[in-house]
């Protein structure tokens, strides 16, 4: 009993598609969708989240996915990795459990207009996997 009320206190998530071998990245092309899935197995509360994290380290909050029931399959689609001179950089995709307050400023950041990054991973918001992406031309 114990350990079940531990375990829905705990966020689990594995990037199973595309599959990328050991130090290898995906690669998507300029103005083309990035599209990858996997499971997860989310805290009661938690919400699942992608962040992107170009190679200066910033950090820019973008969707969000919801697990399907009972297998906790997602998938995250993402319209365009990158700006215009951005060929050829690589880009950290993090999938992340934020709380409900966590995930309050991760809208706040992936709806505001014109779009900034985050100063930092906010409080609340673990690294449950991540996926190495080069933006080819």
């Amino acid at each position: 009993m114990a350990n079940e009320r531990e375990d829905r206190n705990i966020s689990t998530a594995a990037i199973t598609q595309p599959l990328i071998k050991d130090g290898a990245c995906a690669t998507v092309k300029k103005g083309k969708e990035f599209a990858f899935s996997g499971t997860a197995k989310m805290a009661y509360g938690s919400v699942l989240w992608e962040i992107t994290q170009p190679s200066d380290n910033s950090l820019y909050a973008g969707s969000v996915a919801n697990p399907q029931s009972p297998n906790g399959n997602w998938t995250i689609k993402i319209p365009s990795i990158g700006a215009a001179g951005d060929a050829h950089k690589v880009f950290q995709i993090l999938v992340v459990s934020a709380t409900p307050n966590a995930a309050k400023s991760l809208r706040a950041a992936a709806t505001a207009i014109p779009y900034k990054a985050l100063k930092q991973i906010p409080d609340g918001v673990d690294i449950l996997d991540q996926i190495c992406v080069e933006r080819s031309n």
